[in-house]
């Protein structure tokens, strides 16, 4: 190789499938920092819970853009699912209490 000179690699050209896979990875990534702040400030007991909004986005996505339509065994089958997160969730825990003075904190 000469002084100078420059190895160009030869690249295809961005099409649009390139375009929707960056840009996926680009929000893929970005909601991964956000999940893992949302760790920290508000808990994983919290944070893992949004799994049940992802579940219900996906159904009415789909219902939305490709047409499915789904049976009462999904429909009653979300509903236990929800049920069950709501009687976890709607009344809170009673906080655990503070160390006694001997006792070093947790933190």
């Amino acid at each position: 190789m000469r002084h100078g000179t420059r190895l160009a690699l030869p690249l295809p050209p961005l099409g649009p499938v390139r375009w929707v896979g960056g840009g996926m990875m680009s929000v893929n990534a970005l909601l991964t920092v956000i999940f893992i702040a949302s760790i920290r400030r508000a808990g994983p007991v919290f944070t893992s819970q949004t799994a049940y909004l992802i579940t219900i986005a996906g159904v009415l996505w789909g219902m939305l853009l490709l047409g499915e339509r789904h049976s009462g065994w999904i429909w009653t089958a979300m509903a236990a699912m929800y049920a069950g997160v709501a009687l976890v969730t709607r009344y809170p825990r009673e906080s655990p209490e503070a160390p006694a003075p001997s006792q070093p904190a947790h933190g």
